[in-house]
């Protein structure tokens, strides 16, 4: 049986969720809202004009500020089983498997999706998140010294298999690849110790447990 999941941006979930108001009002002096023209002038002489407007953020600056990274993934031809592997280079902050035990987030359903979230900061930690809907969860809790939040710099990117948003056709009992996400510290040249690196991968496999 061939099943198709399909991929979905982390920043174009998060806009669907969370927005600026269509009617955006900018308070002024004295109370009053609305688009507004602030004057500046010398004693009434070379008067300029200048105007400030309320403006919209894009996705990417929305994640940003929220310290949020999420991949969404649609299913069909469910059930599905899922987990997250993590490969730690010149640190061990966390499981080298999510969940572990060898357990699955599942969902029994024939549709559906997979949405993994990490979030956190060097000042409070964070945490990683994996989700099936309709079906179960799992969530790790991170402190501040774990994963990436300890480093003053790095460079990431999260790929799909193929780099692009696309449908990935699947087997019954086949492992897939749905996400990897890589990350790598910068140091400084003066710097002797090796730059850490840390792998999260998604994987996936569709049809019924074995269990």
């Amino acid at each position: 049986m061939n099943s198709a999941l399909q991929t979905g941006l982390a920043v174009l979930f998060l806009l669907s969720v969370v927005g600026c108001s269509d009617t955006p009002s900018t308070p002024t002096e004295g109370g009053q809202t609305g688009d507004q023209e602030l004057i500046a002038s010398d004693d009434g002489k070379n008067a300029s004009t200048t105007v400030i407007e309320q403006q919209r953020i894009d996705a990417e600056t929305l994640a940003s500020i929220l310290g949020v990274h999420v991949w969404s993934f649609r299913f069909s031809g469910g059930p599905v089983r899922c987990w997250l592997e993590v490969e730690e280079v010149g640190q061990d902050t966390m499981p080298k498997r999510m969940p572990e035990g060898g357990e699955f987030v599942t969902s029994n359903n024939d549709n559906g999706e997979i949405r993994f979230v990490w979030q956190g900061s060097r000042s409070t930690g964070g945490s990683l998140d994996l989700n099936c809907n309709p079906g179960g969860g799992y969530g790790f809790a991170l402190h501040n010294k774990a994963f990436v939040f300890d480093w003053k710099t790095r460079r990431s990117h999260g790929l799909t298999p193929t780099g692009q948003i696309r449908s990935i056709e699947a087997s019954e009992g086949e492992e897939l690849v749905l996400m990897t996400y890589k990350a790598s510290e910068i140091t400084s040249a003066n710097d002797t110790t090796e730059p850490r690196e840390v792998t999260l991968t998604l994987k996936a496999i569709i049809g019924e447990s074995e269990m």
